[in-house]
């Protein structure tokens, strides 16, 4: 009795898998076609997350998408995801990469760092892109900057707390931010919590 289950369990994540990937390189695919070859370096997972939940909340026809992997160029890939949906994590996941390395070198200098950053700052797309995200880019921005805020006067518990509160809220208002445009529906107060 208890043998049927397992396939049944097995074939689900096979499903979730091939999801997930499916999403992972559209936004992938994304990345290239916005910011050019350098951008595919700066894909994450966590963007690929945020993909799939706005994704899911996106009431609007899916498009089908087809394209190549180049380390796969012989399979056709495809993935069924919003385009709003797909733009808005594309520059997401270029614009917190910016940030990783503005935030790395608070840290420390490194010029690694800094030239991969300022390549990726100057490059055109992400200049046009940034004019019609510049309120997300904003706000956003300065999360960030009380997040910095607070861990350069981390001492004791209360303001850990604190820290912690605050990145929640900037990773809840990430989720949140298509709403705010506009473009995708606001969050209700449970996934807003639950993305916190």
């Amino acid at each position: 009795m208890f043998g049927y289950i397992k396939p049944y369990k097995d074939e689900m994540r096979l499903r979730d898998i091939r999801r997930y990937q499916s999403a992972y390189c559209a936004l992938c695919n994304r990345l290239k076609d916005d910011y050019g070859l350098l951008a595919r370096l700066t894909l994450s997972y966590d963007i690929t997350f945020l993909l799939i939940s706005l994704n899911s909340f996106a009431g609007e026809p899916k498009e089908e998408g087809r394209f190549r992997c180049p380390l796969v160029p012989f399979w056709t890939k495809t993935s069924e995801i919003t385009e709003v949906c797909l733009e808005y994590a594309s520059f997401i996941n270029y614009w917190l990469s910016i940030e990783k390395l503005n935030d790395d070198l608070r840290d420390g200098h490194s010029f690694t760092r800094r030239v991969l950053r300022d390549l990726l700052s100057t490059n055109k797309r992400y200049r046009s892109a940034r004019t019609k995200y510049g309120q997300v880019a904003d706000e956003l921005g300065a999360m960030l900057e009380s997040v910095y805020k607070l861990e350069g006067n981390a001492s004791g518990c209360d303001d850990f707390d604190e820290l912690t509160n605050m990145f929640g809220t900037f990773f809840a208002s990430i989720f949140d931010m298509g709403g705010i445009l506009g473009q995708l529906p606001r969050l209700s107060e449970p996934y807003r919590r639950l993305f916190f």
